[in-house]
Formats: structure tokens, sequence, C-alpha cells
């Protein structure tokens, strides 16, 4: 039972202390390991070689961090799965409740917050990182209240991350009252973790201000890149290499905040804020262009490009422009052609657009 193996800290977390070894090393670093029995995990403790049956968790082991949340607290900390129906015993803090509880009472965005429980498949070669992924037959209940798991239409695709569990309304907010949660699954070939977590929701708006915060690449780099590319003879003879299209590959309409990611080699770009939004529905991080893996912390805005879409002097209607060899940008208009350029010492102002709609509430 949890209540003999685990211990509730002044911290309001449940850590495993009773199968906590501690060791030193040679350099003197201390290092905590997680030892636990493998029963009921199917064939878990045989492939991995483990004498007497007993699989070897290290507290190190961490879940893959969320764009769309940041975590305040560990309730549970990153725990081996290892016997289906085990309970999970644990009392949430009054500060943390008191944030769910305004939360609960108001509408506001900026501040929402919830409890979260996270699964995840512990892979065997190494990796420290925990990606999530909710194992088959699983069944989460507080009490005889079954948690809503993430819906799909079908199976989830092998090897795709699940969304987070959100519990916060089957839990007793009340710090005096012991919380306990039973979890089931069909036990298979894979080792699982879990975690459970108080965390802020974060809007699209904060993850775009944090990229303006960031800053992007200046106008300077991407002219260079510009002239480098209609320098080379086989891109000279293609037209195609001087046009540049104002949409959004995602949106189908002109670009507001121009990104790409930092390992793209393309020059066309795509809405940042239309490609958090799509995310925050589905979650793939791939770049609409090339397809390469673009993950929230590659994203990076193109100045150059933001200071075009913004410039005043470009007609709304205007979908796509060309470039010359100087890096300057053509534009027709009206059967007229206009050369334009950019105006480095503008890129500041152009960081700070909407940062009134931006603004991120932290809360430590």
């Amino acid at each position: 039972m949890a209540s003999d193996n685990t211990n509730q800290n002044a911290s309001g977390s449940y850590q495993p202390v009773s199968s906590v070894v501690s060791s030193q090393s040679p350099s003197n670093r201390q290092t905590n390991v997680v030892t636990q029995d493998a029963t009921g995990f199917g064939m878990n403790a045989s492939n991995r070689g483990n004498k007497n049956g007993l699989i070897h968790f290290q507290s190190h082991f961490e879940f893959e961090k969320l764009t769309f949340y940041k975590v305040l607290h560990e309730v549970i900390k990153p725990t081996l799965l290892t016997m289906s129906g085990e309970p999970f015993e644990f009392r949430l803090l009054l500060k943390h409740i008191v944030l769910v509880d305004l939360c609960l009472a108001t509408s506001d965005k900026q501040n929402y917050f919830q409890f979260q429980i996270r699964i995840g498949k512990i892979e065997d070669d190494g990796t420290l990182l925990i990606t999530d992924y909710l194992p088959p037959g699983l069944d989460i209940k507080f009490g005889f209240s079954p948690c809503v798991l993430p819906s799909y239409n079908s199976l989830p695709p092998p090897n795709e991350a699940t969304q987070p569990i959100d519990c916060t309304n089957l839990l007793a907010l009340d710090p005096s009252v012991l919380n306990m949660f039973f979890i089931k699954w069909t036990p298979d070939q894979n080792n699982y973790a879990l975690t459970m977590c108080l965390v802020k929701r974060l809007t699209v708006d904060m993850l775009i201000r944090r990229l303006q915060e960031k800053g992007g690449k200046s106008s300077e780099e991407t002219q260079e890149d510009i002239i480098r590319m209609l320098a080379d003879p086989d891109l000279v003879t293609c037209k195609s290499g001087y046009s540049f299209s104002l949409l959004c590959p995602l949106g189908k309409k002109r670009m507001e905040i121009p990104a790409k990611s930092i390992h793209c080699t393309h020059l066309q770009c795509f809405d940042a804020k239309i490609f958090l939004l799509m995310n925050e529905k589905k979650q793939t991080w791939k770049c609409p262009i090339c397809d390469i893996s673009c993950l929230y912390d590659e994203i990076q805005i193109q100045l150059f490009f933001l200071a075009i879409v913004t410039s005043p002097e470009l007609d709304g209607d205007c979908t796509d422009i060309e470039f010359i060899t100087d890096g300057s940008w053509i534009v027709n208009e009206n059967n007229e052609t206009k050369i334009m350029n950019i105006t480095p010492n503008t890129e500041k102002e152009l960081m700070n657009l909407d940062e009134e709609k931006c603004i991120i509430n932290e809360v430590e």
C-alpha cells in the first residue's frame, strides 16, 4: 500500500522514501536511485537485464517540459508505476489551493491554474526525459470518480505524445484532507512513470511575448542570406528564387509575426501566432514549409520580414514581393514597381508590437 511506502513531507509532495538508496560517487557528488519491485510490469525486468527482478529508477529522470504549461510545484515527483491498482496518497498545500480557488472563481485566462497527472514511457536507450504516453487500458479513479482521459477520434498513433490529465475537479481542495487515487492499466512491454503537478496554463499571447523578449534574427543577417542566395548561379536562373510570399502557409492570410525554426535554411516564414494556435489544438511541432522539427524553443521571429509586413508603405492587399541582388525588395502596386528597403534601427520597436496584449503574469 502507498501509505506503507511513502512519506508526506512538508512541501506537500509524495516521494517513495523507503526505496531511496544514496550512494557517494568518486567525485563526492550525491546520486539518488529509486529501486522498486517490477511485479505486474510484464517482461520489463528480464528485458532490461536487471537481477532479482528489480527496476532501477533514477530520481533525476524528469518529464519533458510542456509548451503550454509552467510547472509551479510537483505534488508527486516522477515515480515508477510498478503494479496496476496501486494507490497514491497526498495532501495539497494551502497556498496552492488558494491559486486554484481564485482560478475557478474567475474567467481570467492570464491566471489559469490546474492540477494535472502525467504518465510517460521510460525509454530503454538511457534517455533521461520522459515523454507523455498513456498505457493501454488506463483507468484512474479518485474514489469512485474516474478521471476524464484525453479524447481521440481513434487511438493515438504509436509513439505520439499524449496530453496531460486535468484532475482538478476531482480533488478535495482542503489541506487537511488526504487525497487518494488508484491507477490501473494493462501491463505491456513498456516501463511507465507518473507525476502530478500544479501548473499554470500559458496562453498563446504569453508565448508570443516570450518570443519577442527573446529577440529575433536581425535584418542584416537576413539581407546577407538573400544576397548570398541570389549570388548562387543555380538560383539566379530560377525566377521562383526571387519570390517571397507574405501569406502564412497555415492560415493562408498575410503574416503578422513572421517566424521560422532556427534550423530552417529556407527564407519562407510562417505566422508565429497561427503556428502556436494550431499546435495548441494538435501538437505536431513541425515546420509547415520543410517539415523538420520546430519546437517552441526553436522558433525565431524574423525581423527583416516583420519590418516588411508592418511597413506603412506596403499595400494591405499585397501578398508577395520579390528580392533583388542587393537585398532590397520589390513590390508591384498599381502597375508600378517600388524598390523598398529595411531601416535596421526600427527593429527594437517592431519587437514590442501588441505589447499590451501580451503581458505575462508570472507566479513563482
